[in-house]
């Protein structure tokens, strides 16, 4: 997907990345934790590796 748009949205992530982190942000809000806690990106950056790991 990131080959098909002409802008990068964030260096550090992928078009791909940046839809999983916004729906991830939704459930982290909707059961109140802290989107910009160290736990919040501790738990993003698990969740990456797990569908990453899944990719292959």
């Amino acid at each position: 997907m990131d080959k098909e748009t002409w802008n990068k949205f964030k260096v550090d992530y992928t078009v791909e990345q940046l839809e999983i982190r916004f729906e991830f942000e939704e459930e982290c809000k909707n059961i109140g934790m802290n989107i910009k806690s160290r736990e919040f990106f501790k738990e993003l950056k698990i969740l990456f590796k797990q569908i990453e790991e899944k990719a292959y």
